[in-house]
């Protein structure tokens, strides 16, 4: 967790214009954080006073520190966001969604990765996650739901600024379509 900052900024001059200068702290796929120089152009020197420029900068620096006051949620496992995500989300949505979704939850998202915390489920994982699948004989587009249930959830703990780890669907290879394990051709 980033240590809690409160950012002055400061105003630099290069080149006959104005910049803001502040750090922002950025989480990485690992689940760390960074801190990044940010650069904001605010005008030329003679067009405007150092105060005007201050005012203007103002903005940038009341959305950083207000964001470091915002601690994210960091070490919570799959298991435990979705016990919450049932309680909150779950109850909102129409009945044969919660199904379909409950359906994936515990057939295949729970079993394998229930047990990791938000911050490891990365592409890398849910790659291994479509390999056990499509090991285990499902269709792709079996896959695709399931991938559909596990990017809804995910995408609910990022908005409810819990600290996760980050996969696209479009880096993933999926299982080819075609007849499954034990299935015969009709002629």
């Amino acid at each position: 967790m980033p240590r809690r900052r409160f950012q002055r900024g400061s105003l630099v001059t290069k080149c006959n214009r104005r910049y803001g200068v502040y750090r922002e702290d950025v989480l990485q796929s690992n689940g760390t954080f960074a801190r990044k120089l940010r650069w904001v152009r605010l005008g030329v020197v003679t067009d405007q006073s150092e105060r005007a420029a201050w005012k203007q900068f103002q903005p940038f620096l009341d959305a950083v520190n207000e964001a470091a006051e915002v601690e994210p949620r960091i070490g919570i496992t799959l298991a435990v966001f979705v016990e919450e995500w049932r309680r909150d989300v779950a109850v909102n949505l129409k009945a044969g969604t919660v199904r379909v979704a409950e359906s994936n939850l515990r057939a295949h998202i729970l079993p394998k990765l229930g047990t990791l915390t938000l911050t490891e489920i990365n592409t890398k994982v849910v790659q291994s996650f479509v390999a056990h699948l499509a090991q285990g004989g499902r269709s792709k587009k079996t896959v695709l739901n399931v991938l559909a249930t596990l990017s809804s959830i995910m995408r609910t703990a990022r908005d409810w600024e819990y600290a996760c780890g980050s996969f696209r669907l479009s880096a993933l290879t999926l299982p080819r379509d075609g007849v499954k394990k034990g299935a015969t051709k009709l002629q």
